[in-house]
């Protein structure tokens, strides 16, 4: 598996705002041209979003005071896969290799709070491996639970 630069962000809710925001634009882009007067504006919005980004889904486990996270993501280079991390969330953006406009992004949230810093993410075979230990204060609540 070849190891990803992880970037470590007090919060992700920037770049999800500025997803939103392509897609805000290309829905109305989509409203503008409809010729035929219809309300469809919550299918402008899915359109735009199939047409702008793949959602990607996560299986999160829990071992030895980490949880692992694996998202299958064919068709990604490890150099185009962007990672941010915080406490709680993480952020993963990667640009298709299909030549679409497409981009994939995913937000995973942790059941648990997790050391960012301890994040490791490695790629091999269309599969993403994230690694991140569970935080020092997260264990101890889990054990006075």
């Amino acid at each position: 598996m070849k190891p990803i630069t992880i970037r470590i962000v007090d919060s992700i809710s920037e770049d999800l705002e500025e997803i939103q925001n392509r897609i805000r634009v290309c829905a109305y882009e989509k409203f503008l041209s409809r010729v035929d007067g219809s309300n469809g504006e919550l299918e402008d919005w899915l359109a735009a979003e199939r047409e702008l980004i793949s959602i990607l889904a996560a299986s999160i486990t829990e071992e030895d005071n980490r949880l692992i996270a694996q998202i299958e993501l064919p068709d990604i280079k490890p150099k185009d896969l962007e990672i941010q991390v915080t406490t709680q969330d993480v952020l993963i953006h990667a640009e298709m290799q299909d030549k679409s406009a497409k981009s994939a992004f995913g937000v995973i949230r942790f059941p648990a709070a997790v050391d960012p810093a301890g994040v490791r993410a490695e790629y091999s075979r269309g599969v993403l491996r994230l690694t991140a230990p569970i935080s020092e204060e997260a264990r101890r609540f889990k054990q006075s639970a």
